[in-house]
């Protein structure tokens, strides 16, 4: 999905958290200033209500629980009412997501559940809190058999239940907008 999309009217500052080693700025959205350097630092530097925005991606797992639990904390001080934060990263729900994509990474720390996610955001204040669902590996999926074939109906549920174990979503975005 366009996870920006929250952020291209809103007109005012908005910021995309990145860790220092990230994607080139010619590979950068296009209407979000960037930052690299340490979250935690950065949003202790800005004053309250200061920003309209706040969206990461591939970063929150790179953190201890407790510093996410402050980076939540702190954006929710500097966001203004009505704005948007935005936090993606790996689903642990898509057992290929993790082996394919999460444990490449050794400097990932904690994959981190979309439900854990909610309530780190609604504990922290943020209000409609959602999770947003990305794409699901659809060429990885195991295939089900022609509907006629003998027990086809419970051989095909059960490709369905491990297709849904193995192959859910790679990526969500959980999103809450401060009151």
């Amino acid at each position: 999905g366009d996870y920006l999309a929250p952020f291209k009217t809103t007109g005012h500052p908005a910021v995309r958290l990145e860790p220092p080693a990230s994607t080139p700025d010619e590979t950068r959205p296009k209407g979000l200033d960037r930052l690299k350097a340490d979250a935690l630092q950065y949003l202790k530097s800005r004053p309250a209500a200061s920003l309209d925005g706040i969206f990461s991606s591939q970063v929150i797992e790179h953190f201890q629980p407790d510093y996410l639990r402050r980076v939540i904390s702190e954006c929710f001080r500097v966001l203004r009412p009505g704005a948007v934060l935005l936090l993606e990263t790996i689903n642990p729900l898509s057992v290929f997501a993790l082996s394919r994509i999460y444990f490449l990474d050794p400097t990932h720390r904690n994959p981190l559940h979309p439900e854990y996610m909610r309530y780190l955001l609604e504990n922290s204040g943020f209000a409609a809190v959602e999770i947003i669902f990305g794409a699901e590996p659809e060429g990885e999926k195991l295939a089900a058999i022609e509907p006629g074939a003998p027990q086809a109906m419970a051989f095909n549920a059960n490709v369905d239940r491990l297709n849904q174990l193995l192959f859910s979503h790679c990526e969500y975005a959980v999103k809450g907008i401060r009151p």
